[in-house]
């Protein structure tokens, strides 16, 4: 059973890091994500804008229903 859940969240980081060019233009799109210097500038709190888009890309072109991950020790912004 672990194997399994390391395989799906295997496949879910691959395809996280291939639908990144298609979040980062929703992002820019709504002044949330800005590149200077060839470096992305986040807005402040912008993660759960980023997880949703995430989540509805990864529903719509590959059918997964993505958990997005809740960690309260973890500060994203």
């Amino acid at each position: 059973m672990k194997l399994l859940k390391k395989l799906k969240e295997k496949r879910i980081e691959r395809l996280l890091k291939k639908i990144e060019p298609e979040v980062d233009k929703q992002l820019i799109e709504l002044g949330l994500l800005k590149i200077e210097n060839n470096e992305k500038v986040y807005a402040f709190g912008s993660i759960h804008t980023v997880r949703t888009i995430q989540k509805h890309i990864l529903k719509e072109k590959y059918n997964i229903d993505w958990e997005i991950p809740q960690n309260n020790h973890i500060t994203v912004d």
